[in-house]
Formats: structure tokens, sequence, C-alpha cells
């Protein structure tokens, strides 16, 4: 499964790209991090599969179940 944030982060932003980063962006700056996992999951039922599928694991086993680096995540962050 393909996943729309990461696929943001990790390539070139087309205008529907930095429209969705932009999206992100005031998210985070109106939000809490519970309010912004609740829109996301309402707004984009690919997101909301993703989270239910990975309920109770740490962020490092959905890193590596998944391909994706955790540290180089973090740095982006």
């Amino acid at each position: 499964m393909s996943n729309p944030l990461m696929g943001v982060m990790g390539g070139g932003l087309t205008n529907n790209g930095m429209a969705r980063l932009m999206n992100i962006a005031r998210m985070v700056k109106n939000g809490s991090p519970e309010q912004i996992a609740q829109s996301l999951m309402q707004q984009n039922p690919q997101f909301r599969q993703f989270v239910e599928a990975n309920k109770g694991k740490s962020p490092e086993q959905v890193a590596q179940e998944h391909g994706f680096n955790l540290s180089a995540i973090m740095k982006q962050l």
C-alpha cells in the first residue's frame, strides 16, 4: 500500500503534492497530533486502513514492516 504522506516527503512535489504538503503544514500548525490523525482518517480511507492495521505496534515495527527509514523520516521532521 502506498502512503501519500511519505510520497510527498520522499519525492518531487507536483502542484497537487505541494497542495497536500501545505494542507498538512496547516493542520500541524493548528491542531494536536490526535486532531490531525482523526482528520486524515476521515479524509483518506487508505490512511484509516493503515492506522487500523498498525494499532498497538511501535513506530519501529511499522517502519520495518513497511520499508520506511525511520531515521530519515525523523530527520525530515
